[in-house]
C-alpha cells in the first residue's frame, strides 16, 4: 500500500496507547512490530514527557505515552480510564462535529481543544467522544499532523472494529456524524463495515454475549498486521502477555488471534487473507 498523504472525514486514522510504563511498552511493541520510535516532547500535567512515534519503513504508525495517575483518575467511564489502545477519527471541523454529537444520541467527553506538545505548538484539534453504544473514540482534525501515513501492511494497523452495546444506533451515528455510508459485511449478519466513499473505514458489531459476560465493556479493537499470527502470538506469550483468543482463521478475512498487552491494553494481531 502506497504512502498515505491524506485522511477523509470518518477515516480511522490515528491510534495511540497511553501507558503507566511507556518504556516497557515500547520493548514490548518493538519485538512484537518491529517498531522504532521518534520522541516527541509533551506535557502531562503540567510535567515534562514524551510522546513517542511508531515508525514502520519510515512512516509514523501509531504512538505510546505515558499516562499519569491523574490522567487515569480523570478519565471517563471505566473502559475509558483503563490502560487501552485509542481510536481517533478525522474529521474536517472537530468544533463543528462535536456539536452534532448531542444531537445524534453521543457524549462529549471532552471539548474540543487544540493539541500543543509544547505551548504555541498546536498539531491539531481534538474531542473524545462516547457513542450511543458505550465505546470511546476521539475526533481529529489535523493541522500539521494528519495522523498516520501507513496502514494495512506488517507493523502498522490494518483494522479497526467497534464492539458496541447498541450496533444499530452506533452505526447511524457515526454515518450521520461522518457523512459515511454503511454496508453489511457477506455472510455476518450482525457486521457493519463504514465507508467513506470506497474505502472502508472501521467495522461495528453488537458486542458477543461471551465477551460482555466478562464484564467487557462497549470498545474499539484495534488489528496490528503480522505476518505469521500464531508465531507473533507466541512471541507476545514469551513477552508477558495474555492470550485471549488464539489464532483462528476468518474465512475471507484471515487468521487473527487477541491479545492482552503485559499492561493490559487489548488488541489483536492478523494476517490477512491473499486477495
Amino acid at each position: 500500500m502506497p504512502k498515505i498523504t491524506e485522511h477523509k472525514q470518518g477515516i480511522a486514522s490515528w491510534f495511540d496507547l497511553g501507558t503507566p510504563d511507556p518504556e516497557a511498552a515500547k520493548a514490548f511493541y518493538t519485538d512484537l512490530l518491529g517498531w522504532s520510535y521518534q520522541d516527541n516532547p509533551m506535557e502531562v500535567d503540567g510535567q515534562p514527557s514524551t510522546y513517542s512515534m511508531a515508525i514502520v519503513d519510515g512512516e509514523t504508525a501509531a504512538a505510546i505515552f505515558g499516562m499519569s495517575a491523574q490522567m487515569a483518575e480523570d478519565a471517563p467511564g471505566e473502559s475509558h480510564a483503563q490502560i487501552h489502545w485509542s481510536v481517533y477519527f478525522t474529521v474536517n471541523d472537530v468544533n463543528e462535529s462535536a456539536t452534532k454529537v448531542p444531537e445524534l444520541g453521543g457524549t462529549v467527553i471532552v471539548e474540543p481543544f487544540d493539541v500543543e506538545p509544547m505551548p504555541g505548538m498546536a498539531v491539531g484539534r481534538m474531542a473524545v467522544i462516547q457513542d450511543p453504544g458505550g465505546a470511546f473514540a476521539s475526533l481529529w482534525q489535523p493541522f500539521s499532523d494528519m495522523g498516520s501515513s501507513i496502514k494495512m501492511e506488517e507493523g502498522a494497523v490494518h483494522w479497526v472494529e467497534c464492539l458496541s452495546g447498541d450496533r444499530d444506533a452506533t452505526v447511524k451515528f457515526y454515518t450521520e456524524l461522518f457523512g459515511s455510508t454503511s454496508m453489511q459485511m457477506p455472510g455476518m449478519e450482525n457486521y457493519m463495515i463504514m465507508m467513506v466513499d470506497e474505502e472502508a473505514s472501521c467495522g461495528i458489531m453488537d458486542m458477543p454475549e461471551e465477551v460482555a459476560s466478562k464484564g467487557a465493556p462497549p470498545h474499539w479493537v484495534l488489528y496490528f498486521q503480522v505476518t505469521n499470527v500464531d508465531a507473533a502470538l507466541a512471541k507476545a506469550a514469551a513477552n508477558g502477555a495474555t492470550i485471549v483468543n488464539p489464532a483462528f482463521d476468518a474465512p475471507g478475512v484471515g487468521r487473527m488471534g487477541h491479545i492482552m498487552d503485559p499492561q493490559g491494553a487489548f488488541l489483536a494481531l492478523t494476517t490477512p487473507a491473499a486477495h
